[in-house]
């Protein structure tokens, strides 16, 4: 009996290891790979985040994740690290500020250069109400109108040029005067007694012609008064009277059309074909034509010809004024708009933090409000300090651009 048992042990002893040679072995199941990032992570100097200086902070070198593809990602594996070896609340947003803070160098470059930038302005406005632009107006008279040598027409143009504002360079070219050498030569008449004491004797030019050389009249405009600012702007004004046609073989329409100047003409008493030519010079020089027959209609339109370039300098200073406004206005609204992007990229800023705060909370037994409260603080001074500064260079520029001239 004793020996049958033995024997139905040994057998199954022997089944079970023939099953267990049968069997595959099973592989256990691996995890997925992750990203191993080494404990001994080295962080970067914190004191560039410390202090109380949001101009300093604002120089400091970003975050080393700071725009990395799945930056907060990557923080969060290193700070979980950091959590497990019980790191101090204040250490982990100081090494959250190493991993994810913002890049606010450019920012603060463009705080660097408003003084630069105000200083222009305050200039530009000096020279805005100062002396705008330099108008100069230019009579070119054919002396071969009879009524020139009246005592009606010569003291017109007088007062008409004595009528121009103030700094205004004027000029007087007489056509068929008979007081030159070389007719058809441009040429300054220094015997003349023509009265401008007025004027101050290098803002006034008088030039005569025996013959009637329209377009080197004309193209001698540019060059009477070459002494003037480079860089102020320059406006001409040209009234040409005349009874005929150039006969020096000048074709006064082509210089009217290259010529830097609006080119008024009033023809006296002139015929059909003369009509036609004078009024082509004016239409070439972006000017008005008007024909008169008489002494009283040359006269009464010399006297709204006056009334009409007085108002064209002040509507040029206006202009000037208006577009160095708007230059100056450039520098203000992209001030705004550097305040906008500042702010946006604090919130940006704080909410990466305070994601990777509440995550840290979640998981470990830290006290996530203390951090929060340094965010909170950390982000309201940069925005505080971006748009004080903003709105500081704003109001300075406009009381010294947009409010002066007027």
């Amino acid at each position: 009996m004793r020996t049958n048992k033995w024997f139905l042990v040994m057998f199954v002893v022997l089944l079970s290891a023939c099953t267990l040679e049968e069997e595959e072995p099973v592989e256990e199941e691996q995890p997925e790979h992750e990203e191993q990032i080494e404990s001994t992570y080295e962080f970067g100097e914190f004191s560039r985040f410390e202090g109380d200086s949001p101009s300093e902070w604002m120089q400091a070198e970003p975050g080393s994740l700071y725009n990395e593809p799945n930056d907060e990602e990557k923080a969060l594996k290193i700070l979980r690290e950091q959590a497990e070896n019980d790191v101090s609340e204040s250490q982990l947003y100081y090494q959250m500020l190493d991993l994810v803070a913002s890049d606010y160098r450019d920012y603060h470059e463009y705080f660097d250069q408003l003084d630069d930038v105000y200083d222009d302005i305050v200039e530009a406005s000096a020279q805005v109400r100062e002396d705008a632009l330099q108008m100069n107006v230019h009579v070119i008279f054919d002396a071969h109108i009879e009524a020139f040598t009246t005592s009606e027409i010569e003291p017109l143009l007088y007062e008409f040029l004595m009528d121009m504002p103030d700094d205004t360079n004027v000029s007087l070219k007489l056509l068929g005067s008979g007081r030159v050498e070389e007719p058809c030569e441009t040429s300054v008449d220094e015997d003349s007694d023509l009265p401008f004491d007025e004027k101050e004797a290098e803002s006034l030019h008088v030039e005569s012609y025996d013959e009637t050389p329209i377009a080197h009249a004309l193209n001698s405009v540019e060059n009477i008064f070459p002494s003037y600012d480079e860089d102020k702007p320059v406006k001409n004004v040209v009234y040409l009277i005349a009874a005929n046609q150039d006969n020096c073989d000048g074709v006064p329409e082509e210089v009217a059309s290259e010529l830097d100047a609006i080119i008024n003409v009033i023809g006296f008493d002139v015929d059909e074909e003369t009509d036609e030519y004078l009024k082509a010079i004016a239409t070439a020089g972006n000017g008005n034509y008007v024909p008169v027959t008489t002494v009283e209609e040359l006269t009464r339109t010399i006297e709204i010809a006056s009334i009409e370039t007085i108002q064209l300098w002040r509507d040029w200073q206006v202009e000037w004024m208006e577009d160095e406004r708007d230059r100056q206005m450039v520098y203000i609204d992209e001030s705004r708009e550097q305040q906008d992007e500042m702010v946006e990229e604090t919130r940006l800023e704080q909410e990466r933090l305070r994601t990777l705060t509440d995550q840290l909370e979640e998981e470990f037994n830290l006290n996530g409000s203390m951090i929060r409260s340094n965010v909170n603080e950390r982000a309201v001074a940069l925005r505080n300090y971006m748009e004080e500064t903003s709105l500081k260079f704003r109001d300075e520029a406009f009381q010294a651009g947009t409010m002066t001239g007027n």
